[in-house]
């Protein structure tokens, strides 16, 4: 990764299957989006950071995703990864940062 992502646009996820390293979140978008995530990190309570990696295979395809809507993300966690789920994931899609929340 080139760089952190700035926090950017705000949205609201929810973790819905973890197994290991792999995490499942659902997000809710709740307007207009250009969905083409990259350069995803993994954000703890603490700030503790991690890199992860996009499953784009199994993660929502790329594209213009309607408010409403709930979109897939499906992230492998780097080995530095902490015990317990990440609080937020920061990544960037089609250049402009997201901010996504995990609510437990």
């Amino acid at each position: 990764m080139a760089g952190r992502p700035r926090r950017g646009r705000e949205l609201r996820g929810q973790i819905v299957l973890r197994q290991s390293r792999e995490i499942v979140i659902e997000i809710t978008v709740d307007k207009l989006l250009a969905w083409d995530p990259s350069d995803a990190r993994a954000v703890w309570a603490d700030n503790t950071e991690c890199g992860a990696e996009i499953d784009a295979t199994r993660s929502t395809r790329p594209g213009a995703v309607k408010g409403g809507t709930m979109i897939r993300l499906v992230l492998r966690l780097d080995e530095t990864a902490l015990p317990g789920p990440p609080a937020r994931i920061l990544l960037v899609s089609r250049s402009r940062p997201l901010d996504i929340a995990l609510e437990p």
